[in-house]
This record gives structure tokens, C-alpha cells and sequence, in this order.
């Protein structure tokens, strides 16, 4: 009889000890997350931003239940600073990411092809005082790891090279906004098997070569130098 009960308590301990492990790695996901926010330094030295454990009640900041940051929502909040002191894998379940009318500079980092969960990214129109500090470099592949992307807006920047052909992986992709760069070369065949792409801007650029006219006007946006 001793021995069925003392079974009966280690099965007991067995099922329920998980519980309060994940519940730990939960938290401390979030209090990575809090603190990768701290060290943007977009939220300034103010006291309610340096309270890590309120991360959710900062400007802009949206949780979901466990307090995990999925939507970051900061379009012309004055961010004077470039990307590489944003932690783009300190966030698996960020959804919306809007960082549009700052002033952010430098290339866009490949580590952005860690937001797997992200459905909206615009980063257009930034730049400090005047258009020789833009957003530069190239649109990084990585950004073709967005499987979930909806909607992505880099506009008003001063990005060169081609357009990634890895843009075509985003299957899921809806609008795709790349106006008024120095982006150059043709456009790569495998935008136009994206199955739900309804808006395409690629407007205000050194693009060379035709546009498939299957295409078509109601989808392209390419007025003035393509």
C-alpha cells in the first residue's frame, strides 16, 4: 500500500513541476524583450521608460496577455539614432512594427529577418535634415524570412542596389511599397508570382528593364523614372 502511494506522489510531482518552468521561461522572455527596449534608448531616461517591469504601458508599445511585445508603433515620434542598437530576435511575437517619419539613418540590418511573426513593417520616410542621411544600403534578403508579411513600406529613403529576389518568398504579401530610393536593376520575376500582391510601388527609382504585362496597370504604380 506504501509503495502504490509513494507512486502515486511521484507521478503527481512529475506532471505538475513543467508548469511552473515554463511559467519562468515565459518571464524571462519578457524581461528580455523589456530590457532590449531599454537599450534602443528610443523611450529616453524619463522614469515610466525606465521602469522595465511597465514596458507595456510605454508609448507606442502594445502586449499580448504574457506581456510579450507584439506591436511596436512609434511613426513620427522624433527617434534621432539607426537600427543597430534595436534588437530585431529579442521579439519572436512582434506583428506590426511602424518606425516611419523619424529620423533613422544607416543600412536596415539582416537581423530583421528574425521577426518571423510580423505582418507590417514600414520604415518609409526617414531621414535627418535633408536627404543626405536616409535609410541606406540595400533592402537586406533576410527580409524574405517575413513569411507572415502583409504589408511593407520602405519608401523615401536613399536605398540602392536591386531588389532582393527573396522578396518573392512572401507569399503572403498584400502591398509593397519601395518609391522615391536609388534602387536599380530589373525587377526580379519572382515578385510577380506573389500570389495575393495587390498594390506594388516601385516609383522614383533606376529600375531597367520591362514590367510583365500580366502585371498589370491596376497593381503597378510606377509613374515618373522606374
Amino acid at each position: 500500500m506504501d509503495v502504490v502511494c509513494s507512486g502515486v506522489v511521484v507521478l503527481m510531482i512529475l506532471g505538475i513541476a513543467p508548469v511552473p518552468v515554463a511559467i519562468a521561461g515565459t518571464e524571462s522572455a519578457v524581461n528580455l524583450e523589456a530590457e532590449a527596449l531599454l537599450e534602443s534608448g528610443w523611450w529616453g531616461v524619463n522614469t515610466t521608460a525606465r521602469n522595465v517591469s511597465a514596458h507595456c504601458q510605454w508609448p507606442g508599445i502594445i502586449c499580448n496577455d504574457a506581456g510579450s511585445v507584439t506591436e511596436i508603433l512609434l511613426p513620427n515620434y522624433g527617434i534621432l539614432d539607426d537600427l543597430t542598437n534595436f534588437s530585431f530576435s529579442s521579439f519572436p511575437n512582434l506583428v506590426r512594427l511602424d518606425l516611419s517619419g523619424n529620423a533613422l539613418d544607416g543600412a536596415i540590418p539582416h537581423q530583421i529577418g528574425a521577426l518571423t511573426k510580423i505582418t507590417y513593417l514600414n520604415l518609409s520616410s526617414n531621414h535627418l535634415r535633408g536627404a543626405e542621411n536616409q535609410i541606406h544600403g540595400s533592402v537586406p534578403p533576410e527580409i524574405g524570412n517575413l513569411k507572415n508579411l502583409k504589408y511593407l513600406n520602405l519608401a523615401f529613403n536613399r536605398l540602392t542596389g536591386q531588389i532582393p529576389s527573396t522578396l518573392g518568398n512572401l507569399t503572403a504579401l498584400t502591398s509593397l511599397i519601395l518609391s522615391s530610393n536609388q534602387i536599380s536593376c530589373s525587377i526580379p520575376h519572382e515578385l510577380f508570382n506573389i500570389p495575393f500582391l495587390e498594390f506594388l510601388d516601385i516609383s522614383s527609382n533606376q529600375i531597367i528593364g520591362s514590367i510583365p504585362i500580366q502585371f498589370g496597370d491596376d497593381i503597378i504604380k510606377s509613374s515618373g523614372t522606374i
